[in-house]
């Protein structure tokens, strides 16, 4: 394989520079936010939970996620290698995924334009100048979105798919269901890469070269499988039914694609999305059918009984992909545009790619020089933007549209004159850019009120989690706070109350939202954990009770069974306290309280070697948390560990001389 001239990478190390330097910029104003140091809202914090799991041992999940499994993973590594801080692993996530968008583009361009003396030589440094300062992206990959790992996987699936070399279709493959596994948003780009090789099958004319084109395809539809059937198969053993890569696939389609749809993520969790379920649940059972089989029928009924609706949805979802608006999908504050960036840098700026970009990229579909260029770009292109159109767009979705119209905007750029050069070419580009500027600017009928209600929910509880309730309290004083979710803004507001020590005044909003959502679980863990902090344990029991009655997953049922622990460890039950605690991790094995309630526990039946290893996890996920530090090196000394305990002793005392608990053991330590 050439490898590029040493002035090729001194243009790349260039480029690279400045997208740090713009990434290091977003770093820094984004710091200015409470949610840059936490993580709340959906998608990512299920994300982050997942890696945590992961961090503590759970390496695989007992059920079928609702979310594709691979990010988790490499989360995971960024996390360990910045020791858990978050301003460590958002720096890490933000330059790691800048690098691997930038380095197959550039260097897959620079192959193809190598040698050439033209303009066209400046082709690759172009076009990853666009994408490396191209705001969106860089506030996307600050953040924990699995559409950062699927946009880098496709880029080098299709790196490898063009190549030329042996075994490349087969890593193409690989690639390419890696991506599924990072977000089966991709799909549509397994089916139109196996036809792109078919399309080149048909183009060859000797026999040796078609039967080489049939052997590439299978190779690569080989390599995708390796990757892809063993998740599906243990998927579907863990669901006695058969389910692909994720869970809800069914619904994830519904969504876009029923009566009630405007094309994005309409439904945000809360009680909207409990109801939506429930209903399922309900209906499934009575027919006897799974939920996923529920969802396909109603998918299948809207097909059939509404052709004419959904062939407008479809054209909505085609135009709507090519919005110069950024829609968000429930997880995003940028729609509050509190920072810079956010306020001028991310919403609009798509329509200077797609004006850029978009109209020679059309263009290229026609021309056979260009397509024998720009094959990747092109199959790229029409791989995400069918996955929006048939299934739903948001921002992040579509993601990997950004690189073909980078691209293609550089090859605009770097060849002018052949798309200006004669009045029937100005006019051809100049009705295409016309056409790409109503479909991207069009005012899509998608109400702002709703994502910038949810948006402010997430600052409140970041402000919460950051230690400032007073903060959160103000938010949801503003008039323009509105009423769009009234559960999360009860939630919230119980929450400040309960850090700013009204009790009270937070039970009377726990007590509110159990009158109003009776079917969210959420209101009765949170309404128990007041009457426990006020003495009254039999009644919070019996509120969590409640609570778990309603067969709540996840954290929720995590932090229900671990209440239940507190309330029996701190009424000296000390065994039912271990069957709580040992059922939360069982749910949520980087429950960190419950590790460490647990060693504590442990320690107090003197069962030291138990209370080790659950005060090592604990110390992994905080590894700043001098407390959790303190618990096992008391845990090492009783395991008969004295000198390992004296060493984290001594290295405690370093970052804090006056910890009393830790002055207390090494003085214990030193009389042994």
């Amino acid at each position: 394989m050439t490898m590029p001239d040493k002035k090729s990478l001194g243009w790349f190390l260039a480029i690279l520079l400045a997208a740090s330097l713009m990434r290091f910029f977003y770093l820094f104003d984004f710091a200015s936010l409470p949610v840059f140091g936490q993580v709340t809202g959906p998608d990512v914090s299920e994300y982050f939970a997942e890696a945590q799991k992961i961090r503590a041992g759970q390496w695989l999940s007992g059920e079928v996620a609702i979310h594709a499994p691979l990010y988790p993973y490499v989360l995971a590594l960024i996390l360990s290698a910045a020791g858990g801080d978050l301003f460590w692993t958002r720096l890490i996530h933000v330059l790691l995924f800048g690098l691997l968008t930038l380095a197959p583009v550039y260097f897959t361009l620079w192959k193809r334009t190598r040698g050439l003396t033209g303009t066209l030589r400046f082709l690759p440094a172009a076009a990853a100048l666009l994408l490396g300062l191209y705001p969106p992206l860089i506030i996307c990959q600050c953040d924990f979105f699995s559409e950062n790992l699927m946009l880098v996987l496709l880029l080098f699936s299709l790196s490898c798919f063009f190549l030329h070399y042996k075994y490349a279709d087969g890593f193409a493959g690989i690639f390419c269901g890696l991506a599924l596994l990072a977000h089966p948003g991709c799909i549509f780009f397994l089916p139109l890469a196996v036809l792109y090789a078919g399309w080149r099958l048909y183009r060859a004319r000797q026999p040796d070269a078609r039967k080489k084109a049939v052997l590439r395809a299978l190779a690569f539809l080989l390599g995708t499988m390796v990757v892809v059937a063993p998740v599906c198969v243990r998927n579907s053993l863990l669901a006695k039914r058969p389910v692909l890569i994720q869970d809800n696939s069914m619904f994830n389609l519904v969504l876009g694609n029923s009566p009630e749809s405007t094309g994005t993520c309409r439904i945000p969790p809360g009680s909207r999305w409990d109801e939506t379920f429930e209903t399922a649940n309900r209906r499934a059972a009575e027919q006897g059918i799974s939920v996923d089989s529920y969802f396909r029928r109603q998918f299948f009924s809207y097909l059939f009984t509404w052709p004419g609706h959904y062939a407008k949805m479809l054209l909505k979802k085609a135009a709507m992909a090519l919005s110069c608006r950024e829609f968000t999908t429930w997880s995003d504050v940028t729609a509050l545009q509190l920072i810079f960036w956010h306020r001028w840098l991310y919403q609009n700026w798509f329509l200077l790619l797609l004006l850029l970009g978009g109209p020679a990229l059309l263009i290229g579909f026609f021309r056979k020089s260009v397509r024998r260029l720009f094959g990747p770009e092109l199959l790229l292109f029409t791989a995400v933007w069918a996955g929006q159109i048939f299934l739903l767009t948001a921002g992040r979705y579509r993601l990997p549209l950004v690189v073909p119209l980078a691209v293609f905007g550089a090859f605009f750029l770097c060849r002018i004159r052949d798309f200006l050069g004669k009045t029937r070419r100005v006019a051809i580009f100049l009705a295409l850019m016309v056409a790409l500027f109503l479909a991207g600017s069009y005012p899509h009928a998608i109400p702002r009120q709703p994502e910038m209600d949810y948006a402010r929910s997430l600052l409140a509880s970041a402000y919460i989690m950051a230690g400032n309730p007073k903060a959160a309290v103000e938010i949801y004083e503003l008039p323009a706070a509105g009423e769009c979710f009234p559960d999360r803004r009860l939630t919230v507001l119980g929450q400040a109350w309960y850090a700013l020590g009204d009790l009270k005044k937070s039970a009377e909003i726990y007590r509110e939202t159990i009158r109003r959502f009776p079917k969210q679980p959420q209101g009765y863990l949170n309404y128990a954990s007041v009457l426990s902090d006020t003495g009254q344990f039999a009644e919070a029991a019996k509120w969590l009770e409640a609570g778990r009655a309603l067969h709540p997953k996840g954290a929720v049922l995590a932090d229900l069974e671990y209440n239940a622990g507190h309330i029996a460890q701190r009424t000296r039950r000390m065994e039912k306290a271990e069957k709580h605690y040992l059922a939360a991790l069982a749910v949520l094995p980087s429950h960190r309280k419950a590790l460490n309630n647990l060693g504590a526990v442990y320690i107090g039946m003197r069962k030291p070697e138990k209370a080790l290893p659950l005060f090592e996890k604990a110390v992994c996920l905080e590894p700043d948390n001098l407390g959790l530090q303190v618990n096992l090196a008391l845990s090492l000394a009783m395991s008969g560990r004295e000198r390992e305990a004296a060493v984290l002793v001594s290295e405690i005392l370093r970052r804090d001389p006056k910890c009393v608990p830790a002055r207390r053991l090494k003085q214990a330590l030193d009389q042994r």
